[in-house]
């Protein structure tokens, strides 16, 4: 795979999300539906948290960037990097 379709993947993930959580969350987002049709009006409705698996959950709550004291970059970002970089010099030699 050429880091320009890497990139391409990526852009394309960010569109459109794909995988098992963002399903999850679909699934989630009907569920709470159906149950906010069929509860007591009185009452709040249902949160969506509720109809997610828990590791789900705990996926969604993760932090998506290095912790602050951590003064490592994570080894995602650093590919990310090298990919964005060997993308846009492909592109310059294109």
């Amino acid at each position: 795979m050429t880091a320009r379709e890497f990139d391409e993947w990526m852009a394309y993930y960010t569109l459109e999300p794909w995988g098992v959580l963002p399903g999850d969350v679909r699934a989630a987002i009907v569920a709470q539906t159906v149950a906010a049709v069929h509860s007591d009006q009185k009452k709040a409705p249902p949160e969506m948290a509720a109809f997610m698996p828990a590791w789900s959950r705990e996926m969604m709550e993760m932090p998506h960037d290095a912790d602050a004291n951590d003064k490592e970059e994570p080894v995602w970002k650093r590919w990310k990097g090298a990919f964005a970089l060997l993308s846009r010099a492909q592109r310059g030699h294109s």
